[in-house]
C-alpha cells in the first residue's frame, strides 16, 4: 500500500506517477474508448517530450481508424483522415525521434446495407489512406484486415468455434482479441528472425 500528499496552489496538476525499476521492459496502455487518434499533435510538445523521454520511451505503438469509419462516407473524408494521422506520426517523431512508430489499422468492420452484412464500403480506402500516409511519415504499419482475412473477415471470426468475433461484427471476442495479439506477436517475432540472418549474412561475407 501507498499515499501520496501534494503541495501546491490552485494550478498544480498531476498527470501520472510513475512506480518502475530501472531495469527491464516496461509497456503502458492507454485505452482511449472511441477515440479517432488525430489529437496527439495538439499536446503540448514541451510536456509530451519530457513524459516519453522521463519513461525512456523507444516504441509507440498507435492502434486508431475503426472508430472514424461511421464518419467516412467518401474518398475525400478518407484521405483527411490519413492526412490527419500523418500528422499525428510526424508529431512524435519530431519530439522523440529516438523512437520506433508502429500503426495498428482497422480491423474487418460489418455493416447492413440493404439489408445484407457486409464490409464497411470504405474501410479498404481507409486502409489504403493510412497505409500510406503512415508509411510516408516513417512509420510501419501492420495491417490487421489482411492479417485477419480481408473482405468479410469478420464473419468468418464469427462463425468460428470459439467465436472470436463478437455479434456486433466489429469488435474481437476475449478469445479473438488474444488471437490478433499473437499475430501481431508472431509477425514482429519472425520479421526479427530475419533481420537477424540478415545481420548474420553480413557478417559472414564481411569475413570472407
Amino acid at each position: 500500500k501507498a499515499s501520496f500528499s501534494f503541495q501546491g496552489d490552485s494550478l498544480s496538476e498531476v498527470y501520472g506517477i510513475s512506480l518502475e525499476s530501472k531495469k527491464g521492459v516496461y509497456l503502458d496502455n492507454v485505452p482511449m474508448r472511441g477515440a479517432s487518434g488525430t489529437f496527439f499533435s495538439v499536446i503540448n510538445k514541451t510536456l509530451l517530450k519530457e513524459s516519453l523521454v522521463a519513461i525512456n520511451s523507444r516504441l509507440i505503438i498507435l492502434e486508431f481508424g475503426g472508430n472514424v469509419m461511421p464518419v467516412i462516407h467518401s474518398k475525400k473524408k478518407a484521405e483527411w483522415y490519413g492526412r490527419k494521422m500523418k500528422k499525428q506520426i510526424e508529431h512524435f517523431k519530431e519530439i522523440r525521434p529516438e523512437a520506433t512508430i508502429l500503426f495498428i489499422g482497422p480491423a474487418d468492420m460489418q455493416v447492413s446495407k440493404g439489408g445484407v452484412t457486409q464490409t464497411h464500403p470504405y474501410l479498404e480506402t481507409v486502409i489504403g489512406e493510412l497505409k500510406r500516409n503512415v508509411l510516408e511519415a516513417g512509420g510501419i504499419y501492420w495491417d490487421m484486415y489482411s492479417a485477419m482475412g480481408g473482405n468479410n473477415s469478420m464473419k468468418v471470426w464469427q462463425n468460428n468455434k470459439p467465436k472470436l468475433g463478437s455479434s456486433d461484427g466489429i469488435h474481437f471476442t476475449k478469445k479473438g482479441a488474444n488471437t490478433i495479439a499473437r499475430m501481431l506477436f508472431e509477425t514482429i517475432e519472425n520479421e526479427y528472425i530475419i533481420y537477424k540472418m540478415k545481420q548474420r549474412l553480413i557478417s559472414l561475407n564481411e569475413g570472407n
